[in-house]
């Protein structure tokens, strides 16, 4: 019996051999697939700091950035053509009061002429005065037509700039959207990737411990009634021998023999 004990003792040392191989492999890698998890989700969570710190960074700018904007050019704009709407408006005034003096200063002085003339009681006296008042009134209109004209010209000027420049402004918010739209993308390929590795790390770590599992439950029970098979070869080889040297002894032919 201790002959046969040995036989099937190799095969439970086998079989100890082989689970306690497996559970070692299977708990390093499970350390180390643990390992490599917290360290790529940490990486994530520092791209996403990342990313949030830079996005908020790129906004303050760009709000600046618009500030500046709008302060310098639309507000250099703005006073600048009120600036002119006003000196255009004094501009008229101021003519229209000389217009008016000039007027009345030609008016005195032919009221003067006439009454050294004796015309002021005249019809061509009263003529006169009347062609005066009349010139008056019409450098008036000239003035207020100029005007006019002028104004209409510096409201069309002040809209074409004012339009040029929104412009600008649409195309600096579509710019920085643009380029927070970039950063973001950047990020968001860089966070998917990590996660890509990270899940495929995973996966092939898992798909090795059950790879090892089935190699090992596989050697297992191939392992199982290995001591069997050849202690039963060994019994039989030793029956074999000894019937083969009684039937000789009796005188039996055996296979083989004559």
């Amino acid at each position: 019996m201790g002959f046969l004990n040995d036989l099937f003792g190799d095969e439970a040392a086998r079989d100890r051999a082989l689970a306690q191989g497996f559970e070692q492999y299977r708990d390093s890698m499970s350390t180390y697939l643990t390992e490599f998890e917290d360290r790529m989700l940490a990486n994530i969570a520092d791209v996403r700091t990342a990313e949030q710190a830079d996005i908020a960074a790129l906004q303050e700018a760009f709000a600046q950035q618009a500030k500046v904007f709008d302060d310098i050019v639309m507000g250099s704009l703005t006073e600048g053509f009120d600036s002119a709407q006003a000196k255009l408006d004094q501009g008229f005034s101021m003519e229209q009061d000389d217009i008016r003096r000039m007027s009345e200063s030609a008016e005195l002085r032919q009221m003067a002429q006439n009454s050294l003339t004796g015309l002021s009681q005249t019809s061509f006296g009263q003529s006169q005065l009347g062609a005066i008042r009349t010139e008056g009134e019409r450098e008036v209109r000239r003035a207020e037509e100029k005007y006019r004209m002028a104004d209409i010209e510096l409201q069309l000027d002040r809209a074409r700039t004012m339009s040029t420049a929104g412009q600008q402004q649409v195309d600096l918010i579509g710019n920085q959207a643009g380029s927070l739209s970039d950063l973001r993308r950047a990020y968001t390929t860089s966070i998917s990737g990590l996660q890509t590795s990270l899940a495929e790390r995973m996966l092939e770590g898992g798909e090795n411990i059950a790879e090892g599992g089935f190699d090992t439950a596989m050697g297992r029970a191939q392992n199982i009634g290995t001591g069997f098979n050849l202690g039963g070869a060994l019994v039989g080889a030793g029956l074999s021998l000894a019937t083969g040297g009684i039937a000789k002894s009796l005188g039996i032919p055996m296979g083989g023999d004559d």
